[in-house]
């Protein structure tokens, strides 16, 4: 695998790593807190749901992975595949947009099963547009696509959520 390191210098690199580490932490909580009880009801209220310590362990893995992805996508890719590298990490950005849009209207569908069928189909969205980042990651930088796939398994997991 021919890898070109990327001629930012460490220090803009490190800093770009932080940042997006950070939003992608810090932004979801912000989220999930405003909403937080009735995420809560809305999860008691399923069959199938895990406790909500897995929810708390889980996703704050899922986006340090994402944030890893990116930042490999963005500095690490191999040579010549700048249309694929920025097309992969384009598609990252639109499913974590769909992914923090998720939370409300989740959080709406314990009053409105319309709110809870949009939940349903944005997880596919969400899973559709991970997937086909990940294939693009598979000729653009192999280490990311590798880093999506718990993200690909959750996703599909949380489609099974009743």
């Amino acid at each position: 695998m021919d890898v070109q390191a990327s001629t930012s210098p460490k220090w803009a690199q490190g800093v770009v790593g932080i940042v997006l580490i950070l939003a992608l932490q810090l932004a979801p909580m912000a989220v999930a807190y405003k909403y937080r009880s009735a995420l809560k009801s809305s999860t008691a209220a399923m069959s199938n749901a895990p406790p909500a310590l897995v929810f708390a362990i889980v996703w704050p893995i899922l986006y340090l992975l994402i944030a890893i992805a990116m930042f490999l996508i963005i500095f690490y890719p191999q040579k010549d595949t700048a249309g694929l590298q920025w097309t992969a990490f384009a598609f990252l950005v639109l499913q974590l947009g769909v992914n923090w849009a998720w939370t409300p209207v989740y959080a709406k569908g314990g009053t409105n099963p319309a709110y809870k069928k949009a939940a349903t189909g944005m997880i596919f969205i969400m899973l559709a547009m991970t997937s086909i980042a990940a294939v693009l990651c598979t000729r653009t930088q192999i280490v990311s696509a590798a880093l999506l796939v718990p993200y690909i398994a959750w996703l599909l997991y949380a489609s099974t959520l009743q």
